[in-house]
């Protein structure tokens, strides 16, 4: 079962002490254990030792650089989908973006590292590592569920088979011989074990008397419709004899030679604890996407005036995009949310008030 509260790992290669240090210093902030190499020999084998959520690779490193690195981590099975966060000094080096892509790295940032994009980069792609353990681990459970299904399918056969009831006593699941009045006609040891009651107790017994979703009367109509069907499938909760319940999948099927019911029970506390944490999963996971898309939104504030503006040497003007030119705060105020605050400087203001002697 996938563990939402366990700390997510950070592993981050990097040569130059400076550069590990700031990388350190920014993400302290970030909800995550944090483990560092200077080498990408020592990634490959750290990563073969460990599990980790998100690798901040450094580009060019002596020896095993970053994008040989992560070609050779990738070969590590459990190592196939981890995110890789490029850092590199190069900027707008396409040829070396298509390469880092290729091998698998979700994103490039260049140096000097900003703290905002960085922390906001990180806890992203940690979101959606989490998601993809969390999909990871429900198809795992779907392909149990096939499984299952199939043995119960299985299971089924052998039931119609001669020797069923050297099946019943032998079955891993708790089984019942039931008349059409709903008393309890036989049991195996699985069933006593599963309620509390002894062979004997579950022998002078009703349905009805550990039944805790139906009354006597609803007992008696769904014998009726397990009758008229043939079988039935169905969840429910049964009273133990120490008063508290246990919830069952309950497989019904009526034999009309007999005019009895084969009733097979199955503790399924484990399968309810396992839908509870989807819910609960499929939650957080609902919460993150809407915190994810909270933070694109302010990434893309960020990113207004990340591109290159033509400025005058001499004045300082900007021209803008329809070539007239403009002063820096003009441009700045209409192309942001920035508001200025004008001031004036010691300089300018021994130039404009020579006669104060500022």
């Amino acid at each position: 079962m996938l563990n939402m509260t366990q700390r997510q790992k950070i592993l981050i290669v990097d040569d130059d002490s400076i550069s590990m240090n700031v990388n350190l210093m920014l993400l302290k902030e970030v909800d995550a254990d944090i483990s560092t190499v200077a080498s990408g020999k020592e990634a490959i084998q750290k990563t073969t030792d460990e599990n980790f959520d998100l690798i901040l690779m450094d580009v060019m490193m002596p020896g095993i650089d970053g994008f040989e690195a992560i070609e050779l981590i990738r070969r590590d099975t459990k190592n196939k989908f981890v995110p890789v966060l490029f850092i590199s000094a190069l900027p707008g080096d396409e040829l070396r973006t298509v390469k880092g892509l290729s091998l698998g790295a979700i994103d490039f940032i260049i140096k000097p590292v900003s703290k905002e994009i960085l922390q906001i980069k990180v806890k992203n792609l940690l979101v959606l590592q989490k998601y993809q353990a969390a999909m990871q681990e429900t198809s795992r459970e779907l392909r149990e569920a096939v499984e299952e299904i199939q043995l119960l399918r299985e299971e089924e056969a052998v039931r119609a088979k001669k020797g069923y009831e050297i099946v019943v006593r032998t079955s891993m699941d708790a089984f019942a011989l039931i008349d059409t009045k709903g008393r309890i006609l036989e049991v195996n040891t699985i069933y006593c074990e599963m309620t509390g009651y002894s062979h004997d107790e579950l022998g002078s017994m009703h349905v009805a008397d550990l039944e805790v979703n139906e009354d006597m009367e609803g007992v008696k109509k769904h014998i009726q419709k397990i009758i008229s069907a043939g079988s039935d499938r169905f969840e429910t909760i049964l009273r133990k004899k120490d008063g508290s319940c246990i919830p069952v999948e309950v497989g019904a099927r009526y034999d009309n030679d007999s005019d009895q019911m084969y009733v097979f029970a199955k503790d399924i506390t484990l399968r309810k604890l396992r839908e509870k944490t989807q819910a609960e999963l499929e939650k957080t996971i609902s919460e993150k996407e809407s915190l994810i898309a909270e933070l694109n939104k302010s990434l893309a504030t960020i990113k207004t005036l990340g591109s290159i503006l033509p400025i005058c040497s001499g004045c300082k003007k900007i021209r803008d995009d329809k070539g007239y030119w403009e002063q820096v705060d003009t441009y700045i105020r209409e192309h942001s949310d920035i508001q200025f605050s004008h001031s004036i400087c010691p300089d300018c203001a021994k130039k404009i008030y020579p006669d104060l002697h500022l």
